[in-house]
């Protein structure tokens, strides 16, 4: 849209000039010279590259975006802000996980053979009934 609008500006720029020198040539050349200058940013250094032009519209068109989602954005920030509160606090309790991994594994190992364990429970009191019955129901 920028380097639309300075090419437009340029082809005016000409057809203007070039009326003007049908009616006065010396004052067209001076206004060619000044028009000249600023199109050139190293002049007066606000001019703008077609190039970047080109780069700042793509940028822009990727984060168009952005208008729809910058409200959520607003309030999931005003959700979190008490984090940065909690944020030494929640370090610790991590850091204070460390070698838990191990832990939880070895729990889980545990739980595997109480599981195996269960069944030898299971067959312990069948035993034990069966001799309660053989001695003669005591």
């Amino acid at each position: 849209m920028v380097s639309e609008s300075f090419a437009s500006f340029k082809d005016e720029t000409r057809e203007a000039l070039e009326k003007l020198a049908r009616i006065a040539p010396e004052a067209a050349a001076t206004l060619q010279v000044l028009v000249e200058e600023l199109r050139d940013p190293r002049v007066h250094g606000f001019g703008i590259d077609p190039d970047t032009a080109s780069w700042l519209r793509s940028a822009s068109d990727g984060l168009g975006h952005l208008q729809d989602t910058a409200p959520l954005l607003w309030r999931t920030a005003s959700a979190l802000g008490h984090l940065q509160d909690s944020a030494s606090t929640l370090y610790s309790a991590a850091d204070s996980l460390r070698g838990a991994e191990d832990i939880a594994r070895a729990v889980q190992d545990g739980a595997s053979e109480l599981m195996k364990a269960e069944g030898l429970i299971v067959r312990l009191k069948l035993a034990a009934e069966e001799l309660r019955r053989a001695r003669g129901g005591y």
